[in-house]
């Protein structure tokens, strides 16, 4: 970096190359510019200047005292000058000795500066190569951590990927199981409110049928009264005992067709079928089911077709007792769920029923 110098007379700027030059100097600290040192130096050269400058008359006696006196003070001018002239040499010399030393320090100043610069230089460098090192070191390390860090990261996401996989094929197995689950749930539901139902209703068919049954009784019993206190007659055409349970099965009370079928069904007469085939066909779904295991009972062919048509009835539970009262005649377990909501499925299975008694109807044609 350039100092920079002030003159201490005119507190003007002084360039190192008027120092360097002579043209302004340095004492004790002090500087004068260029221009300051051309001032003091004037009034020397000044002072000598009249002699040259003295005008020359030629005019008598006047002009010889005059040309006298002149010659004398010229001659004290020009020794002041002299001696002015020799003192600003010396000034001048002294000066010049000075600045000469002041340069020597400095140029001895700046030998060090540099000295010391240079040393600086090969610290920061060499400050630079243990810097640049260690980033090479550092940047090695941490490429060799990322690269393991990714590896990890790679595996990391195939195991999750695989686990997710995992428990989603395990939530799937579990939704279809619950699934099925809530389905049996409903199936469980719906048949316990039926099975209530039905309770009830069977309920009030037993105490019917038992009603029906001790009426029977006292009509038999009336009848054989009337027959032995009666005279001999011409045979009647013979009616089974149970003929009035036939006659019972007309009955608008739903309780009387209910006990009659009970009834029909103790006797365990394949003729009686023939009469309960029309109740499969009841607008009340309980005697459908009783009449459908009705047929089961009495075990006669005829009603292996009706019972097949009434696997596709609305109600479960009449379809469940068709099913068994099939299973029961044919001794043949064709798979059929009776409670199953696929109306697809149950279809299929319905005609896998028809098209097996097609085949199969000759043999039961003589039973």
């Amino acid at each position: 970096m350039t100092e920079i110098f002030f003159c201490d007379l005119c507190n003007e700027s002084v360039p190192l190359s008027d120092l360097d030059g002579g043209r302004a100097f340095r004492i004790k600290g002090r500087v004068v510019c260029a221009t300051c040192n051309l001032t003091m130096t004037q009034p020397a050269v000044a002072a000598a200047a009249p002699i040259a400058a003295a005008p020359v008359h030629s005019h008598g006696h006047a002009h010889a005292v005059a040309s006298t006196r002149d010659a004398g003070g010229s001659y004290a001018a020009l020794t002041l000058a002299a001696v002015a002239l020799g003192g600003v040499a010396f000034v001048g010399y002294w000066v010049h000795g000075e600045v000469g030393k002041l340069h020597k320090g400095q140029s001895s100043e700046l030998a060090l500066a540099q000295d010391r610069l240079a040393e600086l230089s090969r610290q920061l460098a060499s400050e630079r190569a243990a810097r640049e090192e260690l980033r090479v070191a550092l940047v090695g390390k941490l490429d060799s951590e990322l690269a393991t860090l990714s590896s990890a990261q790679v595996q990391h996401a195939e195991n999750a990927a695989r686990a997710a996989e995992e428990v989603r094929l395990a939530l799937n197995g579990v939704q279809g199981s619950v699934a099925r689950v809530d389905d049996a749930l409903m199936r469980l539901e719906r048949q316990d409110g039926e099975l209530l139902t039905l309770q009830k209703h069977v309920n009030e068919l037993q105490l019917g049928a038992r009603e029906a049954e001790a009426r029977f009784d006292e009509e038999l019993e009336a009848l054989r009264q009337s027959q032995s206190a009666a005279p001999a007659a011409a045979p009647a055409e013979e009616r089974p005992s149970w003929w009035p349970l036939v006659q019972q099965l007309k009955n608008e009370s739903v309780s009387e067709r209910y006990g009659a079928l009970v009834a029909l069904a103790a006797t365990r007469d394949p003729q009686a079928a023939e009469h309960v085939l029309p109740l499969l066909a009841d607008q009340d779904i309980f005697l459908r089911m009783a009449a459908a295991r009705t047929l089961g009972d009495l075990g006669n062919p005829i009603a292996v077709e009706p019972l097949i048509n009434t696997l596709e009835d609305a109600e479960g539970v009449v379809r469940e007792a068709a099913y068994l009262s099939l299973r029961a005649i044919t001794r043949r377990d064709l798979p059929f769920d009776a409670q199953s909501s696929d109306a697809a499925e149950r279809t299929k299975r319905v005609k896998a029923w028809r098209e097996w008694w097609e085949k199969e109807k000759p043999k039961f044609a003589g039973n």
